[in-house]
């Protein structure tokens, strides 16, 4: 009788140990994307000078959108979860025009998106700054993957925060 609970505990702890793992890389990444998503705020209110009354009405603008693109990737997620692992090789034609057609469909609904959000852009900031905007964006993911591939605190025996600067730059 002991010897069978002490197998049943055995095997609980064993049975668990990968959700727990899971569990603490979801837990890494989730960290991981409020730590990105508070340096693109700073960045961006810096780059667009945004005055206190532009920045209240700019963010709930900026966190719909991002709201609504995050909702089209959980949407073609189902699409792209149907094929993950077959080749194109092994699909049939009605397959890959499945793909290839949500690929479109995904790019227009995301052109959708987009020229929606300029609009509202337009409405809450200046038009200068609209243009501030979507260079700082484009200047906050080159800063972002360059400090990503740097990695290490030093790159070719210089300091990393002199070479690239801080995300602040």
């Amino acid at each position: 009788m002991k010897t069978k609970n002490i197998l049943l505990l055995l095997m609980a702890v064993v049975l668990s140990v990968p959700t727990v793992f899971a569990q603490d890389k979801e837990v890494k990444r989730a960290k991981r994307q409020e730590k990105v998503k508070a340096m693109k705020i700073k960045f961006i209110t810096k780059e667009l000078s945004l005055t206190e009354s532009e920045s209240q009405a700019f963010w709930p603008v900026y966190n719909k959108h991002e709201d609504d693109l995050k909702a089209l990737r959980e949407k073609n997620k189902e699409v792209r979860k149907k094929y993950k692992g077959k080749s194109i090789d092994e699909m049939t034609d009605a397959e890959a025009t499945e793909v290839v057609d949500n690929g479109m469909l995904l790019r227009e609904q995301k052109l959708a998106l987009d020229k929606s959000f300029h609009n509202d852009l337009k409405s809450v900031l200046p038009i200068k700054k609209v243009l501030k905007f979507h260079k700082a964006q484009r200047k906050f993911k080159r800063k972002l993957l360059k400090r990503m591939k740097g990695g290490g605190k030093h790159q070719r025996g210089q300091n990393r925060n002199r070479e690239h600067g801080p995300m602040q730059d």
